[in-house]
């Protein structure tokens, strides 16, 4: 069998482990001469944004039936190396091929989406079935190892990288024209931040951000920008219309999901990741290479990035303490020039697919070694 990749992915949105696949195919297909195939299990919430990009660059299908462990359907296409993209992908192992193939396991998750995502029978096949791990932090890796019982030696640490080849900063006419189509003021303070707007990601405590920062800088025009999710959805709606007080309503813009969320970054000046749980979230790679601080709770693998000095990391769940540090990067220019030098640094050197493509290519080449069983 040639050396062949079938990677499932559980959606093609525009979304943090579907971006992350199609980064490092590119560099797989720029690379090596692999035979790819990407199986999906349905568009998503955003209709398969993606599903053209991943289409024009590897054969690509979408294949509900193989993410169901609960059918009989189908098996898996053969290869010799299966690569799930997330543990949210995990029912295909239901629909394994024979002769088996070697499993990677990307987990971009942690325990949060592990309970929320996974009944007792997907895990368990998981775990059974995974022949090598890759956790995106080390808070992945802790946990794979301390509560599912991986052993050390089956996991790889992997962190997230982004594609920043056809990046070029926004021009100042752009970004001028981008402010006044949003209504932010020409000498608007932005804070950003961007996820789905699910409780995971914490749009309500960007809210209670907003109203503790309104606080410290009264007299400052401090403007809060939070890109991603689906406008009109439930989620949304909660925030928008039931969160945000009348007091902030032309202060805090919901914008949702945007097809180049670079121009949006180079409107912000700080970053605040309010996350109750987040693995690695590949955003705070985006706006740190953009020379973005970011202000984070102390969870998850963003702690992991910012502690190597391109923001601050705060106690968990404590706003007041990230408004706190926020205010000072607002105000202090001349830390948050330094600190946002440090963060497109650091993800240059560490996070970007010339470093997270060889890595992932070494993991697949040690299936291709062992071979199908």
């Amino acid at each position: 069998m040639a050396d062949r990749v079938v990677a499932a992915t559980h959606e093609l949105t525009r979304t943090g482990a579907p971006l992350s696949l199609l980064h490092v195919l590119r560099w797989l297909r720029s690379h090596t001469d692999l035979e790819i195939e990407v199986v999906a299990g349905r568009l998503g919430e955003d209709g398969g944004q993606l599903r053209p990009d991943f289409e024009s660059l590897v054969p690509t299908r979408l294949a509900p039936e193989l993410f169901d462990p609960t059918t009989s359907a189908p098996s898996l296409p053969a290869a010799p190396v299966l690569y799930l993209n997330s543990i949210l992908a995990a029912g295909a192992l239901s629909h394994l091929p024979s002769p088996r193939p070697y499993v990677i396991a990307r987990v971009p998750e942690l325990s949060m989406s592990f309970r929320r995502s996974l009944d007792e029978p997907v895990l368990a096949r998981l775990l059974a079935e995974a022949d090598r791990f890759v956790a995106v932090s080390g808070s992945v890796r802790r946990l794979l190892v301390e509560r599912y019982g991986v052993a050390e030696d089956a996991i790889a640490v992997v962190p997230g990288s982004i594609d920043l080849s056809g990046y070029a900063p926004a021009g100042e006419a752009d970004t001028a024209a981008l402010r006044r189509s949003l209504g932010l003021p020409d000498d608007a303070l932005v804070v950003g931040a961007a996820g789905t707007t699910d409780w995971r990601k914490g749009p309500d405590l960007f809210v209670r951000l907003a109203k503790a920062l309104q606080e410290r800088l009264p007299d400052r025009p401090v403007h809060f920008v939070w890109i991603g999710g689906e406008p009109g959805g439930p989620a949304f709606w909660r925030v928008e219309r039931r969160l945000v007080p009348a007091s902030l309503s032309e202060r805090v813009h919901f914008l949702g999901s945007r097809p180049d969320p670079y121009s949006y970054y180079a409107l912000m000046d700080v970053f605040a990741l309010t996350s109750r749980e987040d693995p690695f979230p590949r955003v705070c790679m985006e706006v740190g290479a953009v020379g973005v601080p970011i202000v984070t709770f102390d969870n998850g693998g963003a702690a992991e990035l910012v502690a190597k000095g391109c923001g601050y990391v705060v106690p968990y769940l404590d706003v007041d303490a990230m408004a706190d540090h926020v205010a000072e990067l607002l105000v202090d220019r001349s830390l948050h020039d330094r600190l946002g030098a440090v963060g497109a640094e650091v993800v240059r050197r560490d996070h970007t697919v010339d470093v997270g493509g060889p890595a992932t290519l070494a993991e697949i080449e040690r299936g291709l070694t062992a071979g199908p069983s």
